[in-house]
């Protein structure tokens, strides 16, 4: 399997981050939970494109040379008129934890554009309440059943935000779509917690594996719970003092579908991977997700990308 012919979409929102420290904006850059997921593949030089959606404004100009300047295809986002590109004001706390404000005005129809097709040895990713919203679920779900027929490897992150707890009823069965069509669901306990108050993490297996056969959950400074059909592993993650935890998830994943990338794993190859596959993917994950917790930014850095290609 030759790695130039495969590629690595992402779906999901774009939104411009500030980040404030001490009631200070501290910096700011185009963001998004798959968006920084996708930064951080195309600055390792793994083919991709995004699919999304940004105001035909200032703002949306400087996403979209964002996306070209570090190696993705801009040719999947659809600047819209009618309404502004996103913005997310980011408040740090003294744990360097986020609690976040957003501001959205959005046209009436939404996310206008022609897909691409994705292909058997492809990857896709998607996941937060991009994934839920009705009012681009069409495409979305779209997309990723495409992607799924394909036989391609599907990786979710469900990301489900306190704010939705109120609608979980209701998302559920949305949720457990999602899960159907993926090859790999990776979220925190935060997320689960969220989605299922009364349930430990290996009800929470118990339940997704109805619908996905493999589950990635990470715990902050506790060790990150893998399951598959075949056996559970607990891997253990270095103890750092962060600066900010903004991206930490988004990277993470992006060193996974990096991982997956540099092993050549395609779907039809998840049911064989061994104990120790598994550990040394998510070993991987952890060092791209430690890496931005230690900056202000959500991807990682071309100095850590070098770093990574150096050791391979």
């Amino acid at each position: 399997m030759n790695n130039s012919d495969r590629c690595v979409y992402g779906i999901g929102e774009t939104i411009y981050d500030i980040i404030f420290k001490d009631g200070k904006p501290v910096t700011g850059h185009p963001g998004g939970s798959t968006f920084n997921c996708m930064i951080s593949l195309g600055r390792c030089g793994i083919n991709g494109a995004f699919i999304s959606e940004t105001g035909k404004d200032q703002i949306g100009d400087l996403i979209i040379k964002f996306l070209e300047n570090n190696n993705l295809s801009g040719k999947y986002v659809n600047q819209f008129d009618g309404g502004k590109s996103a913005l997310a004001l980011a408040f740090l706390n003294d744990n360097n934890d986020a609690v976040y404000n957003f501001y959205k005005d959005y046209p009436n129809q939404r996310l206008q554009l022609e897909p691409p097709i994705i292909n058997e040895l492809d990857i896709l990713v998607f996941g937060s309440f991009f994934a839920l919203n009705n009012k681009v679920r069409p495409l979305v779900k779209k997309i990723v059943e495409q992607a799924n027929r394909s036989g391609a490897i599907i990786y979710y992150d469900p990301n489900y935000r306190a704010s939705h707890v109120s609608n979980r009823d209701e998302l559920m069965s949305t949720l457990i779509e999602n899960y159907k069509l993926s090859t790999i669901v990776r979220a925190s306990d935060e997320d689960f917690i969220n989605i299922y108050p009364n349930m430990n993490m290996d009800e929470v297996y118990e339940e997704i594996s109805q619908y996905c056969p493999n589950l990635i959950c990470t715990a902050s400074k506790s060790n990150v719970s893998v399951y598959t059909r075949n056996f559970k592993l607990q891997i253990p993650v270095p103890q750092i003092k962060p600066i900010s935890t903004v991206g930490a998830g988004d990277s993470f994943n992006a060193g996974f579908v990096y991982a997956l990338m540099n092993n050549n794993i395609s779907f039809k190859d998840i049911p064989n991977l061994s104990k120790d596959n598994w550990t040394n993917m998510v070993n991987t994950a952890i060092l791209f997700s430690t890496e931005v917790c230690l900056s202000y930014e959500n991807f990682v850095s071309k100095e850590f990308v070098d770093s990574i290609k150096a050791n391979n």
